[in-house]
C-alpha cells in the first residue's frame, strides 16, 4: 500500500491525505409506524360488540332463521306481559301465550300464515288458551312498522275483535302496503275491520298511542327479546317456534 511522504516545508503544496472510504448510503424502504397491540384489542372488542348488537336486533326476524322452541330471552311473569296489547281466546285459560310482533316483519308474516293459523284453530277458538299480541315495531329495520302498530291500535279503539281483524289484514296484505302506498291501502283495511278510516288515519298521524308502543319496546329491551316474532308461554320465552314445537309446549302446560 502506497504511503504519503511528509515534508517540513509548511508552504509547500498541500498534501493530499489518504481518507477512509465513506460508506455508501443505502436506500431503505420506508417503514410503516408500528401499530400498538392495544389497537388490535380495541378493534376486536368493537367487532364482537357489533355482532352481538346485530344479532340482538335481527334475532329471528328473517324467515330463514332456524325456528326453535328453546328459551332465548329472560323469563317473565305472565301477568307482567299482559299489558299494552290485545288478547283473544279465553282470558281465564291456564295457558297464556304472548307474542311480541312487528307488522312489517317478514318472519312474522310467515309465522302468521302457518303456525298462528293452526294455533288459532286448535287452541284459541276452542278457548283452550289465551293469546295476547303486543305490537313491537323494529323501527331500525322496518320504517313503516311504527305507524302500522299505531294503525292497528287506533282501529281497535279498545275493541280486541277489531284489533285482530286489522292484525289479520296487515299480515295478509303485507307485501302490498310495504311495497306500495300505505296511505291509500290502510283506509281500505280499516273499513274492512269495522273502523272509521278518517278518524283512524287522524289518530295515526297524531301518534296517539306512541307511549303504549314505546312501553312495549322498553319492556322487550329489558327482557332481551331477540327479535320478532318472540312468544312467551306462561312467561317462558320461545323464539319463532314451529307449530309442532309450540303444540308440544302447549299440551304439556295444559296437563299440569
Amino acid at each position: 500500500m502506497s504511503s504519503v511522504k511528509k515534508t517540513s516545508d509548511q508552504s509547500a503544496r498541500p498534501v493530499a491525505r489518504a481518507q477512509r472510504p465513506q460508506p455508501k448510503a443505502v436506500a431503505r424502504r420506508p417503514q410503516s409506524a408500528a401499530i400498538p397491540v392495544y389497537f388490535w384489542a380495541v378493534l376486536a372488542a368493537v367487532v364482537v360488540l357489533g355482532v352481538v348488537l346485530v344479532g340482538t336486533i335481527l334475532g329471528p326476524s328473517s324467515p330463514s332463521s332456524a325456528p326453535s322452541a328453546q328459551p332465548t330471552a329472560l323469563k317473565s311473569s305472565a301477568s307482567d306481559l299482559l299489558t299494552n296489547g290485545f288478547g283473544e281466546g279465553n282470558p281465564n285459560a291456564a295457558v297464556k301465550i304472548v307474542e311480541f310482533g312487528d307488522f312489517q316483519c317478514p318472519a312474522c308474516q310467515s309465522f302468521f300464515n302457518t303456525t298462528y293459523q293452526q294455533v288459532k284453530q286448535d287452541y284459541i277458538d276452542s278457548g283452550k288458551i289465551y293469546y295476547y299480541y303486543k305490537p313491537f315495531p323494529l323501527t331500525s329495520l322496518h320504517p313503516k312498522a311504527m305507524k302500522a302498530a299505531e294503525l292497528a291500535i287506533c282501529t281497535a279503539n279498545g275493541d280486541a275483535s277489531k284489533f285482530f281483524a286489522i292484525h289479520d289484514l296487515l299480515y295478509t296484505n303485507q307485501d302490498a302496503w310495504v311495497n306500495g302506498d300505505e296511505n291509500t291501502l290502510w283506509p281500505q283495511y280499516v273499513r274492512q275491520a269495522g273502523g272509521d278510516p278518517a278518524s283512524v288515519m287522524s289518530c295515526v298521524a297524531q301518534a296517539t298511542y306512541s307511549d303504549m308502543i314505546n312501553a312495549n319496546i322498553s319492556q322487550a329491551i329489558t327482557l332481551k327479546v331477540p327479535g320478532t316474532p318472540t312468544l312467551y308461554l306462561n312467561g317462558q320465552s320461545l323464539a319463532m317456534p314451529t307449530f309442532a314445537a309450540l303444540k308440544q309446549a302447549i299440551d304439556v302446560s295444559l296437563t299440569r
